[in-house]
């Protein structure tokens, strides 16, 4: 998490209230959006997961483990979620773990 190695502060603190971190303008609730135009790349597959997920797994730990797990149970594409899930909760994990796999065809 970024803002607890810049500045120290932990999830606990943000969730009781994020107004020091809005007044620095590190903290905001304007979303970046990226436009995809999905025919000029070559994607499997989107993972959508909360930090819980991203604190025990890289984004290419994660891409490598979906792509391992698709190749020794082919066509299982509905049973990737539980498995990174697993993956992330055998991992250690100790925040709550939610992932989103959407298959692209």
């Amino acid at each position: 998490m970024i803002l607890f190695i810049i500045f120290k502060v932990s999830e606990e603190n943000i969730a009781f209230g994020d107004t020091a971190l809005k007044q620095l303008s590190v903290l905001t609730a304007q979303p970046d959006i990226v436009r995809i135009d999905l025919n000029e790349i070559n994607l499997q597959f989107i993972l959508v997961a909360s930090d819980g997920f991203w604190d025990v797994l890289t984004n290419e730990e994660a891409i490598h483990s979906a792509q391992t797990f698709l190749r020794v149970s082919s066509n299982q594409w509905h049973k990737v979620a539980e498995y990174l899930v697993r993956k992330a909760l055998k991992l250690g994990s100790d925040d709550n773990v939610s992932l989103l796999f959407i298959r692209l065809f």
